[in-house]
């Protein structure tokens, strides 16, 4: 597959019918979050590396004490001021000593477990495409990352409306939303244009 817009809304989907969006569920309709589904999430997240084991006890209490129960109360308004929570929780698990360094990525990837039609993950690569597209982003500013990334929001719709992409089209409306839908292949578009592996993301497309 060569058309990259096409790609990242596959990609989308098959992420979401696999294991990101049954762990979205998982995290969202299981309370408290168990070990077990935590552990799961790092693995698949990414970030089973950046959490040692020693630290995963305390990593969640503080998730089921005081993250996911913001994120989850978090208000659908796409505005800085919402997206500002990840900024000051992951302020607050650093004052915790919850984890080593700034867990802004950690918590924007919970974000999008826990509130999907809202949150996109911080990720390096999306900043990386961000900043080449002229946008002023500051790392850990989560608020002005989002910013960016809605920014391209319209110029993306328009090319899937004039490519027929769509969940509906392509025959996900039984699991995704077109909001959802579009939020996650916009997230997977710009990895894309930061330099993820086109591979590797087609591999997603098989498994």
């Amino acid at each position: 597959m060569t058309d990259l817009d096409e790609l990242a809304a596959r990609a989308a989907i098959a992420c979401w019918r696999g294991a990101e969006g049954t762990l979205s569920r998982a995290i969202k309709d299981v309370v408290p979050l168990p070990m077990t589904i935590l552990q799961a999430w790092l693995s698949r997240m990414g970030l089973a590396r950046s959490v040692p084991t020693a630290r995963r006890e305390g990593l969640l209490a503080f998730l089921n004490d005081r993250a996911i129960p913001q994120l989850r109360d978090a208000p659908n308004d796409p505005s800085p001021n919402t997206f500002s929570l990840v900024e000051k929780l992951s302020q607050e698990a650093r004052s915790r000593d919850v984890l080593n360094g700034r867990p802004t990525s950690l918590l924007s990837k919970l974000g999008l477990a826990v509130h999907p039609e809202l949150f996109i993950p911080y990720d390096g690569r999306v900043f990386r495409a961000l900043k080449g597209r002229g946008a002023r982003v500051q790392r850990h500013i989560y608020s002005d990352y989002m910013t960016a990334v809605f920014a391209q929001k319209p110029a993306f719709l328009s090319t899937l409306n004039e490519k027929n992409l769509s969940s509906g089209s392509l025959g996900a409306a039984d699991i995704m939303s077109q909001h959802l839908f579009e939020l996650r292949a916009l997230d997977k578009r710009l990895m894309l244009a930061g330099g993820f592996d086109k591979e590797r993301m087609l591999r997603d497309l098989k498994s």
